[in-house]
């Protein structure tokens, strides 16, 4: 399956660029602070044959829109919510958040539980904790 490029619509109206490429069950993968959907292709080859992968650029970044919403967890975590309705048939998927794209994972289970299958994290902390 070729790499498919979708556009979701952020509650503000911001549009989120969305790339799906695999097959299998769905994994949204969320990138870190300033990241864009392309610092998950290393893993693409390994995950592309057992998932449909759903990679997306944060607002703001890439060639998702800013938008006119105040970027706050919340927020973020109601944009992942957007990417799934667009790019996936399934009402609950499995979730990859690396970095602050883990607090915002940690959020979309929060705040959209019944849409978070299963929840991996990587180099990531709670939302709210203060580095050292």
């Amino acid at each position: 399956m070729a790499e498919e490029r979708l556009t979701a619509i952020a509650g503000d109206g911001a549009t989120l660029a969305v790339s799906v490429d695999g097959e299998g069950a769905p994994l949204l993968l969320i990138p870190g602070l300033g990241a864009t959907r392309r610092v998950f292709d290393p893993l693409m080859p390994a995950l592309r044959t057992r998932h449909r992968l759903i990679r997306f650029d944060p607002r703001g970044v890439g060639d998702s829109e800013r938008g006119t919403a105040p970027i706050t967890m919340a927020a973020l975590a109601a944009d992942a919510v957007a990417v799934v309705n667009a790019s996936s048939d399934s009402e609950a998927i499995d979730t990859f958040g690396a970095s602050m794209g883990g607090v915002v994972a940690q959020q979309l289970v929060v705040d959209h539980r019944d849409r978070v299958r299963r929840l991996i994290l990587a180099a990531t902390q709670p939302p709210g904790a203060q580095a050292i």
